[in-house]
Parts: structure tokens; C-alpha cells; sequence
């Protein structure tokens, strides 16, 4: 999300699908509720926020812009 007032950055949002060596592709309707009831959701945060860390290095070891600022 961008604020309009300042043009910057101030929210992402991160989509979560799993992909099953058996089960195959599965949506989050079929595993976030399995997980909010054995309060582990949280795991798909973690991870989430793991590889957003992994991907942010990597960008900034390539001197590459993370999020690209809009111009006003």
C-alpha cells in the first residue's frame, strides 16, 4: 500500500499457497484454518518474513532497489 500523502511505501502483502509433495497445490483455505486452530499460523509469518530477508539481501548484495519509489 502507498500513503498518498508522502508517495512511499507502507504496507506489502505477502500471498501464501503450499505446494505438497502429495497433496500438490493447495490454497490457504485448505491449511491457514488447520493452522489458526493448532495456533500456528504464525509459522507462516515466520517463513514468510524469512524469505522476504533472503530476497532483500540478495537484492542489496546486486545493489538493486528493494522497492522501486514512486515518483511524485
Amino acid at each position: 500500500m502507498i500513503d498518498i500523502q508522502n508517495m512511499k511505501l507502507a504496507e506489502c502483502e505477502a500471498l501464501s499457497r503450499w505446494i505438497d509433495p502429495r497433496y500438490g497445490f493447495l490454497s490457504p483455505d485448505k491449511f491457514i484454518p488447520a493452522l489458526e486452530a493448532n495456533r500456528e499460523v504464525y509459522k507462516v509469518d515466520c517463513h514468510a518474513l524469512e524469505g522476504y530477508g533472503q530476497d532483500a539481501e540478495f537484492l542489496r548484495e546486486k545493489e538493486k532497489e528493494i522497492f522501486r519509489q514512486l515518483q511524485e
